[in-house]
C-alpha cells in the first residue's frame, strides 16, 4: 500500500472494487525493463463529477481506469478547459466524486470522493479539444452527499 494512503481509506476504495454492479476489472501491465511498482489499476467505465480548485462550476466526465492512487478519465467537452493545450498546471487541485450504485433502500448513493492533484491530459489525434485527464489522489472518502 502507497505510504500516503491509510487503512480507512483503502476500506473506502474496496466500497468501489467490490460493488457488485460495477463491472471492475483488473488492468494486466506488461513490465518493461526499467517497471516501478504501482497500484493496481482497474478498468472502470462510469460517470465522475469533477471540479478544478480555482473553479465553481462542477462537470461530468466518465472514468477509464482507477486505482488507489489516481484516476484517468475522460474530460467533459463542455468544460472550457478541454480546449487548452495543457488544462491545468501539474499538481493544479481537482475534486472528483464517482457516484455509487443505488443500494436498493431508497435513499441517495453514496458517492467516492477524492482530493487529486492533475497530472497529466491528452488530446484526441486531428482534433481540438483534450479527451482525458490524469490526476494523482491524495486522500479518497465516501460521502453521502449528492453535488
Amino acid at each position: 500500500m502507497d505510504a500516503r494512503h491509510t487503512a480507512d481509506e483503502s476500506d473506502v476504495f474496496s466500497v468501489l472494487l467490490h460493488n457488485p454492479a460495477l463491472p471492475v476489472e483488473p488492468i494486466l501491465e506488461i513490465r518493461a525493463e526499467d517497471w516501478r511498482p504501482r497500484a493496481v489499476r482497474y478498468r472502470l467505465r462510469t460517470p465522475v463529477r469533477y471540479k478544478w480548485a480555482d473553479r465553481s462550476d462542477w462537470h461530468v466526465g466518465t472514468t477509464a481506469n482507477v486505482s488507489r492512487s489516481g484516476v484517468l478519465f475522460e474530460l467533459d467537452t463542455t468544460d472550457p478547459r478541454v480546449i487548452q493545450e495543457q488544462p491545468a498546471h501539474p499538481g493544479t487541485s481537482i475534486d472528483l466524486r464517482i457516484e455509487l450504485p443505488p443500494n436498493g433502500g431508497g435513499e441517495a448513493p453514496p458517492q467516492l470522493c477524492c482530493e487529486a492533484r492533475f497530472v497529466r491530459a491528452s488530446a484526441v489525434p486531428g482534433r481540438w479539444f483534450l479527451q482525458a485527464s490524469a490526476v494523482s489522489v491524495d486522500h479518497w472518502r465516501l460521502d453521502g452527499r449528492p453535488v
